[in-house]
């Protein structure tokens, strides 16, 4: 009896419906997999460039440079210099927007370190390295040059009639007046947007205290 309700069990199955239930479940399955490894493959990727990314940081930015950071930072105190000034312990006092004229206190190591931000702001903005690692060991530095080219930018913004006749030529030659990467008057571009959209959300993030406001 039992063999007889098995045999027809079996023949009220459709087996053609049956494969190819069968490969779209195994096909799912194996899309699944697919972009699981994917997924770990690229996150591996941005692992392995972040730390080639910080090698190459900490290469090219030396103690001296560091040093003069502090300098800088300390020189710049919020709770006791306006923001767009410096006022060093000698004495001496400097405009912001004077820090990368010729002879300016940040023509040199502050410069050369925000050139380096530059170079690897497009990696940033494209989430290729992971941000928590490369703001961790500097992002200080990176939040207060940040403020300090926001101050420059500001100096160096042109005027009501400059920036109509800047948008008739950008308009003329096609390009878009909004895009970071074709403005030519904004310093160091790839490093401001990338600093522009994330820098509240970084200062959540911990970093490497390399000096305090004194």
């Amino acid at each position: 009896m039992d063999n007889i309700n098995i045999q027809e069990l079996i023949s009220f199955i459709n087996w053609e419906e049956l494969r190819i239930w069968l490969l779209f479940l195994f096909g799912i399955i194996g899309g699944v997999i697919t972009i699981r490894s994917f997924s770990l493959n690229n996150e591996q990727r941005r692992i392995d460039n972040t730390f080639k990314v910080l090698d190459f940081l900490r290469r090219n930015i030396s103690k001296e440079q560091i040093n003069t950071f502090i300098t800088l930072f300390q020189a710049n105190n919020p709770l006791g210099v306006p923001y767009d000034e410096f006022r060093f312990r000698n004495g001496k006092t400097e405009k912001v927007s004077n820090m990368f004229s010729e002879g300016g206190c940040g023509n040199g190591d502050i410069h050369n370190m925000i050139e380096l931000f530059e170079l690897i702001a497009p990696l940033l903005i494209k989430k290729q390295i992971n941000e928590n690692l490369i703001w961790y060991e500097y992002g200080l530095i990176m939040d207060k040059c940040y403020d300090w080219i926001i101050v420059i930018n500001e100096n160096s913004t042109p005027s009501f009639n400059k920036r109509i006749v800047n948008s008739m030529i950008s308009r003329f030659l096609n390009k878009s007046k909004h895009s970071y990467k074709k403005n030519s008057s904004l310093l160091f571009p790839y490093f401001s947007k990338y600093m522009k959209d994330n820098q509240k959300k970084n200062l959540n993030f911990p970093y490497l205290h390399y000096t305090y406001a004194e």
